[in-house]
């Protein structure tokens, strides 16, 4: 019973079970548990009488045993018992018969049983029950007559006198019990095995009928999932005819939503396809022929095209087609407004749709009843009250309203994405403008700043004291430092940025060659990362590189000594903040002790510190361990829109 208790039914074997097999299931289970009951109370029923009718049958042979035996038992002798025993054994059931004196002592036995030894009832027969036998032990009396002497008395004038002579013993075999109890439990089973199968099969048969409607219902819902939706007829108006009825409600219900929902899903698909095609196309003709694919693959109308205004001439121009026409077989390619149903459109800024091609200008009459349509509709393309453009749709069938409805909000879309992608051409085309001129700027300017340089070199060519040349060439050189950074934006694909990894290696080669260093005497190291940098942090930051490169070059090595100059530009992380870090280190006689670079009045190192720390907003640290390094940390300012 535990084990029944703990059975889930609704997940019997691991499998889901229906409603009807949950019936079947609980029914059988009752039915088998009834059978069982009935073949075990039949059996011990049956059990009981067979052992009363063994037990009253032991008890009568054992009765004339002791009948027969009461001779042998007087006589005591042992050939006349045996002899009394003979006959006896001749009954089948009996396992073995013996015979005790008065003083229980054993005369004869015979049998197949070695009897154990019990205790001798003094008046009554008694009973003890084996597993194989019933072992009956009953006294053995004999009666003789008595005569009375008062035979004045009121009284019987004989009486009986019973004498005790022994015992008779018999065992009593349940052979014959135990074969008619596995024919009774046999009979037993097989009656409970037909009775069980007739009564399942009735009831599956009655059960079949009674649920038949309920099973109709079970089949319709399995279709509902698959996506059909039945109707059941109604057989009668008890509660299954009323849940039929109420299942074929919510039937149509379901329909009509998911009708209404794959609608809808298919309209999103639609617009969300129109809306991709309105931002991912890279120009406006690739543009306008996606949303005329898009319109074709979910309305798959017979034509349908989308018309530009062109304002200067007060026409349309056809710049896609699909479906009879294209663009290359269409009879006209422009159509002035206010001629045709586009130019009607376009002349009235007014929707036109009908299902009634008899409504149509003539000539797109004629179009229609040429190729079967029977449905047109029409769109102005407007953008803040102007004209953009003109979208047409001709259909082989009824257009309905809520495909109307999304065409309204599409071509709402589609004339927001042509005004658009002609705004990004006047200004795609401004901005070509503008960076060509501006790339001339920086030319003009570099090609000014070397003519200033050249005019500083011949001016050089006429000193004679080495002091005022050496200041014109510095001077020189600064000026082409400031030419090569508007050189690299001349040349850069981004004309607001410079890669300063490549401009730091230009001008430090530059001034490598100006000073005629040879790079087997002093060797040029780069740690340089790719790093972009806006004009005005280049110019002064290619100021100062110039300046310390110099410095190093004439300073650091004198009387020709051998050397090794370093240039590292990295991007660090700062509180948070992109900050910058420039260090230029050689490892020459170093910068004197006593030497206050920032008090000092070489014009260079001057112009080093005003630079980091008032253009650049910077810090400055000079190391003078193994040579000179200076240790620039700066950020890059915000810009600033210039008015």
């Amino acid at each position: 019973m535990k084990i029944m208790k703990n059975i889930n039914i609704s997940t019997l074997f691991g499998h889901p079970v229906t409603f009807k097999q949950k019936i079947l299931f609980v029914a059988v289970t009752g039915l088998i548990m009834a059978s069982i009951v009935y073949t075990f109370e039949a059996v011990r029923t049956e059990r009981s009488i067979i052992r009363e009718e063994i037990i009253k049958k032991a008890e009568v042979v054992t009765e004339l045993a002791s009948h027969i035996g009461e001779l042998p038992l007087i006589s005591e002798n042992e050939e006349h018992a045996k002899k009394a025993i003979s006959s006896l054994m001749k009954i089948p059931e009996i396992s073995f018969i013996s015979f005790y004196d008065k003083n229980q002592n054993l005369l004869t036995t015979e049998g197949d049983i070695n009897p154990p030894k019990r205790t001798h009832p003094e008046q009554d027969m008694t009973i003890i029950e084996h597993n194989d036998y019933f072992d009956l032990c009953t006294p053995v009396f004999t009666v003789r007559a008595q005569e009375d002497i008062a035979i004045f008395q009121e009284t019987d004038s004989n009486m009986e006198v019973r004498d005790h002579v022994g015992w008779v013993r018999i065992g009593f075999s349940k052979t014959f019990m135990k074969e008619a109890e596995s024919s009774i439990v046999m009979r037993g089973l097989i009656i409970a095995l037909i009775f069980t199968i007739i009564s399942i099969t009735l009831i599956y048969k009655l059960f079949d009928v009674a649920t038949k409607p309920l099973t109709s219902l079970t089949t319709a819902v399995k279709s509902i999932r698959r996506g059909k939706y039945p109707e059941i007829p109604v057989s009668s108006e008890d509660e299954i005819g009323t849940l039929t009825t109420e299942f074929n409600r919510m039937s149509r219900s379901i329909k009509d939503r998911e009708d209404m929902l794959i609608t809808q899903l298919h309209l999103s698909a639609f617009a969300a396809d129109i809306g991709k095609a309105l931002t991912e196309s890279d120009n406006l003709d690739a543009m306008l022929d996606e949303c005329i694919s898009t319109i074709v693959k979910y309305r798959d109308p017979a034509l349908a095209r989308i018309w530009i205004y062109n304002n200067e001439e007060h026409l349309l121009e056809l710049k896609a087609s699909s479906g009879i026409f294209t663009i290359e077989n269409s009879p006209f390619k422009t159509i002035p407004v206010g001629s045709y149903e586009a130019g009607t459109i376009a002349e009235k800024h007014t929707s036109h749709y009908t299902n009634n091609i008899e409504e149509l200008y003539p000539d797109d009459l004629e179009l229609a009843k040429l190729n079967g349509i029977e449905a047109y509709a029409g769109y102005p393309l407007i953008v803040e009250k102007q004209l953009v453009g003109v979208l047409e749709i001709y259909a082989l069938q009824p257009i309905a309203g809520d495909i109307l409805s999304t065409l309204e909000y599409v071509v709402n879309e589609i004339g927001l994405g042509i005004q658009h992608k002609l705004t990004a051409l006047q200004i795609a085309s401004s901005l070509r403008e503008k960076e060509v001129l501006l790339r001339e700027v920086h030319h003009r300017v570099k090609n000014n700043m070397q003519v200033i340089s050249s005019l500083l070199n011949l001016q050089s060519d006429k000193l004679r004291d080495k002091q005022y040349i050496a200041m014109f060439n510095e001077s020189r050189n600064r000026i082409l430092a400031m030419a090569l950074v508007h050189e690299k934006l001349y040349r850069s694909e981004d004309i607001a940025n410079i890669d300063f990894s490549d401009y730091i290696a230009s001008l430090a080669n530059g001034l490598f060659s100006f000073y005629d260093i040879s790079p087997l005497r002093i060797q040029l190291k780069l740690d340089i990362e790719s790093i972009n940098l806006v004009l005005d942090t280049s110019i002064p930051c290619g100021l100062i590189i110039n300046e310390l490169i110099s410095n190093a070059l004439k300073h650091a090595f004198p009387d020709d000594s051998k050397g090794e100059l370093s240039i590292s530009f990295r991007k660090l992380n700062v509180l948070g903040k992109d900050t910058y870090n420039l260090i230029v280190k050689d490892n020459g006689v170093g910068v004197p002790a006593d030497l206050d670079f920032r008090k000092t009045r070489s014009l260079g190192l001057q112009l080093v510190t005003t630079l980091v720390e008032h253009q650049l907003q910077g810090s400055l640290k000079l190391e003078r361990t193994s040579g000179t390094e200076f240790n620039i940390l700066f950020r890059e300012p915000e810009y600033k829109k210039r008015m």
